[in-house]
């Protein structure tokens, strides 16, 4: 597909659609793209990142394998 059909098909789906969610989240990607300098992140975010990493150093993480399975169990129920 061409940029131009891209876009057409973009901004067709964006007339149609009524769901906020989707048009708040398709207008962040574009700010975020166009926003230059670092990234700040808020207090949440670092503790989230604090949390991951000390997880990764204690080993409790799980493969992509893993994760998949476990993410089909869940499904599957």
């Amino acid at each position: 597909m061409t940029v131009p059909d891209i876009k057409e098909k973009l901004i067709e789906k964006i007339n149609a659609t009524t769901n906020t969610s989707i048009l708040e989240e398709v207008y962040e990607i574009f700010e975020f793209q166009e926003q230059e300098g670092i990234y700040e992140i808020n207090s949440e975010q670092r503790k989230a990142i604090e949390e991951a990493r000390a997880q990764i150093e204690n080993h409790q993480v799980l493969s992509n394998d893993e994760a998949n399975n476990k993410t089909d169990e869940w499904l599957s129920k």
